[in-house]
């Protein structure tokens, strides 16, 4: 089971314009942190696993309001293994069985990459930095 922690997500602004937004994430016990960077009109996300591939693409679509681009890095800062949509969860394969995180794994993954591009967005934009 996982649990996200919204209490200490916070934001810096580095020199040059760019930013750094972080999102802890404690699975299992755990600690691991979701990281969002903004340059320009483009967004990294990075994720500490290996995100089943319809879930990196449902974070790309949605940062792609905002964004010129939108890159997720996976198996960054941390290794929590494969994280996964609930319907790969429940089929056996060699993925499902090595996933830690039960079926909600990787849709808290997902919501929280995209609750940082959100941030990302409104932190650049209440700067005035636009596109």
């Amino acid at each position: 089971r996982a649990v996200i922690d919204t209490v200490s997500a916070g934001h810096a602004r580095w020199p040059g314009g760019s930013w750094l937004i972080w999102y802890p994430l404690l699975p299992a016990g755990r600690h691991a942190e979701l990281l969002a960077v903004g340059i320009g009109g483009s967004a990294w996300v990075t994720i500490p696993g290996e995100l089943e591939t319809r879930l990196g693409r449902e974070i790309k679509t949605a940062g792609a309001a905002r964004f010129d681009r939108v890159f997720v890095a996976g198996v960054s800062n941390d290794y929590l293994g494969y994280l996964l949509t609930p319907e790969a969860t429940v089929h056996p394969s060699y993925i499902a069985c090595a996933s830690l995180y039960g079926e909600r794994g990787g849709e808290l993954m997902r919501d929280g990459a995209v609750l940082l591009l959100e941030r990302l967005a409104h932190a650049r934009d209440a700067a005035g930095a636009g596109r």
